[in-house]
């Protein structure tokens, strides 16, 4: 059994989910996914994975996180643990992830029961299982009326998907020292980039500061729209719109990461952002060589 600690947005959501997926899968056991920090969680939209995709894997109950961690199975001690003890812990098998970059342990995982805390932000920890993880993360419920017609208006044109994110990037003390801005130098580059490619391109813009982008694009607004109607419980709709564009222009988040992946193709353009971290080094793996960084 491998349990996956599932913590954050819906972004890292995806990556805990893919690790474990694919962890399972190499050891030919059941995975779990461990939910409980969702309880004391208030950011984002709290636990998303099971109600957006049509993918339900099993909670882990107290007795199997008890198995694997002992006497660190609380919240707060998993909390702590996951920050300053990385590494591996024996009582069963607790495995908190070393670093931040892409850590070849996970590949060595045996057939016993194993807890994987961390946020796993790279393909290579599941790339083996790729395919299969596209087959599982399908939207469990159609669009409604507004994003049927936004999907045909994309599905019919030379569609790039642009996401741009500030929010608790730009007015979080803690976010500002660990995540890089996109400026609007790197939107301008990438735009003309992506036209170069493809003269024809119409773009479709996504953020959680929509006034801002549409000041930023002003001069663009002819080849640029901006999609701004899906808020709170309904946000989870711009990653589906996104992921059907035929290209896409990232933010640092792992929100539209997941958008440009899950439908990813050798025809597919993607720019990502130089820089997604501050600290030199920690996003060294979170990128696909496939993908093109400015």
């Amino acid at each position: 059994m491998i349990i996956t600690n599932l913590i954050g947005g819906l972004g890292n959501q995806l990556f805990q989910f893919a690790a474990g997926h694919a962890a399972a899968a190499r050891c030919g056991v059941d995975l779990r996914v461990a939910v409980d920090m969702f309880d004391s969680y208030r950011l984002h939209q709290g636990y998303e994975l099971a109600r957006v995709f049509d993918v339900s894997p099993p909670e882990a109950s107290a007795a199997e996180l008890q198995h694997c961690l002992g006497p660190w199975r609380s919240r707060f001690m998993r909390r702590a643990l996951g920050r300053f003890v990385p590494g591996t812990l024996r009582q069963g098998r607790a495995v908190f992830q070393p670093q931040f970059t892409y850590w070849p342990g996970i590949r060595e995982l045996g057939a016993g029961d194993t807890y994987l805390h961390g946020y796993w932000q790279s393909e290579r920890f599941f790339d083996d299982a790729a395919a299969s993880i596209r087959s599982a993360l399908v939207f469990r419920s159609p669009p409604a009326e507004e994003n049927a017609c936004w999907l045909d208006r994309i599905e019919s044109c030379n569609s790039v998907g642009v996401h741009v994110r500030r929010g608790d990037f730009t007015s979080n003390a803690r976010n500002r020292k660990l995540y890089a801005v996109c400026t609007p130098a790197y939107y301008r580059s990438a735009l003309d980039w992506m036209l170069q490619h493809h003269p024809d391109a119409r773009f479709f813009l996504f953020s959680d500061e929509p006034d801002w982008a549409r000041e930023l694009f002003k001069d663009r607004l002819g080849i640029i729209e901006v999609i701004d109607h899906n808020r709170g419980a309904e946000s989870y709709n711009d990653l589906r719109l996104m992921s059907r564009c035929k290209h896409n222009i990232l933010a640092n988040s792992t929100f539209s990461w997941w958008a440009a992946w899950l439908r990813d193709g050798p025809e597919k353009l993607v720019i990502a952002p130089q820089r997604w971290l501050i600290p030199a080094g920690l996003d060294a793996d979170m990128i696909p060589s496939r993908w093109t960084r400015i």
